[in-house]
């Protein structure tokens, strides 16, 4: 799926942390937030459950990049329609097993409030997003709204839409998680993709290209030499191909001892990897036991004195 940022209907706001870009009418909505992280939030309109370009699109990018969904143009849904339009969105990615960004957090080993920030931020999903351009005065204070016959919709109001909290978890609260899962997981599983990819398409255009500067040794005798007769020509053809099998052989040795050496080093790299995070694990908890020990002995001399 392709959209142009400034087409009509879409809109285009900039700031030192993030780049918004909003596309009503393609129902796509991303989030690119610095350089080395591209969250990414689907949002479904107009419509109270994925449809099969959403499921698709998410199981695509979900590979690459941060999968958040929201709900965009919330204020045209009565809160009966937004609940139920949730609770379908919600059903349909655990039905399709589609990998989302879910705010994970442990019970056993993270603070309460860790825990009940992240199992909010999860009740929310699909985030209802309501967006405008125009700014107007509520209450003594200037704020993006949309104007209605009937009233205002604040953006930043979370009476009305989901804004604030996504806008703090992608940029505030969960900036640090998002990024150690870009690149530790998404970008290390696309790298070893690509790797693997590399490497066997490289081995076999190298056989392919070997294979063409072969000639054919029944041709070869036939131009060469059209005196033979016919039981010494078979014979003669044999032991070249015959010989020709064996260098093949060879040469696919050759390949395979090539790859095996590759991957051998790419799993050396990795144990040295593992070694030197073990070594700082256990550099920083010796660290962490001699701070401990000069307090202890910091507080048995005080009371001493």
């Amino acid at each position: 799926m392709s959209f142009s940022p400034r087409s009509p209907g879409s809109s285009v706001t900039q700031d030192s942390a993030t780049t918004v870009f909003t596309c009503f009418s393609t129902s796509l909505l991303l989030l690119v937030t610095g350089m080395s992280i591209s969250p990414v939030a689907v949002t479904v309109t107009n419509s109270r459950s994925l449809r099969e370009l959403d499921i698709e699109l998410m199981k695509r990018l979900s590979p690459r990049v941060n999968v958040i969904p929201v709900i965009g143009k919330a204020d045209s849904l009565t809160p009966a329609e937004l609940a139920e339009s949730k609770k379908l969105i919600m059903e349909d990615i655990e039905h399709y097993r589609i990998p989302v960004y879910n705010f994970p957090y442990d019970i056993e080993e993270d603070d309460e409030d860790t825990v009940e920030e992240n199992a909010e931020l999860r009740g929310l999903m699909p985030f209802a997003i309501v967006g405008s351009e125009d700014v107007v005065e509520v209450g003594g204070r200037v704020t993006r709204a949309r104007q209605y016959p009937w009233g205002l919709v604040e953006v930043d109001n979370p009476r009305h839409s989901d804004f604030l909290a996504i806008r703090s978890a992608l940029l505030h609260s969960h900036l640090a998680d998002l990024k150690e899962i870009t690149h530790d997981f998404l970008y290390e599983n696309y790298r070893c993709e690509k790797l693997s990819k590399g490497i066997e398409g490289g081995a076999t255009a190298y056989v392919h290209s070997y294979q063409k500067t072969i000639p054919d040794p029944l041709t070869d005798i036939i131009n060469s030499d059209s005196s033979l007769a016919p039981e010494d020509l078979a014979n003669q053809s044999v032991r070249l191909k015959e010989e020709q099998l064996r260098r093949e052989e060879e040469k696919l040795k050759e390949i395979e001892l090539k790859v095996q050496k590759e991957i051998n080093e790419k799993r050396q790299e990795l144990l040295a990897r593992e070694s030197q995070l073990r070594e700082i694990e256990a550099r920083m908890h010796r660290e962490q036991s001699a701070a401990l020990t000069d307090v202890d002995s910091t507080e048995a001399g005080a009371g001493l004195a």
